[in-house]
């Protein structure tokens, strides 16, 4: 769980950076560096709910509070939807575009399926409450 914190933290940083310098993406080409800004109000806010999630999430899985378990198949289900959502629209405007969209739900399902059992694995962390030392 200790990496799972540390990459909450680190996109919570990512998105909080995006959000304060309004940069999107930033790709490197032939042609140089290239920066995409937000194109407005509503991406901002959107990265900047990002960034309260992810601080959120890594605290939450610090002090080890049950609901995060719980949020952690949202996330999944979410993520795996918008995975092969946006997979399936980009693949099947192209020719012969079905092959790669049964490739994009079957790997998506798989990986789905693999996350989802590491993540039932992970309750017992959430539900077992930490000892609480007293120095008397």
């Amino acid at each position: 769980m200790r990496t799972l914190k540390i990459a909450c933290a680190f996109f919570a940083f990512l998105s909080l950076a995006a959000t304060l310098t309004g940069t999107r993406a930033i790709n490197w080409s032939y042609g140089g560096l290239h920066i995409t800004k937000h194109a407005g109000i509503g991406v901002m806010l959107w990265s900047l709910f990002n960034a309260l999630l992810y601080a959120s999430a890594a605290y939450g899985i610090q002090r080890r509070v049950p609901v995060v378990w719980k949020l952690g198949w949202a996330v999944l289900i979410i993520s795996s939807l918008q995975f092969m959502i946006g997979g399936l629209s980009s693949v099947l405007r192209q020719p012969g575009g079905w092959i790669g969209a049964a490739g994009i739900l079957v790997g998506g399902a798989l990986v789905s399926v693999y996350w989802g059992q590491w993540w039932n694995r992970q309750r017992d962390y959430f539900h077992t409450v930490a000892p609480i030392t007293k120095s008397w």
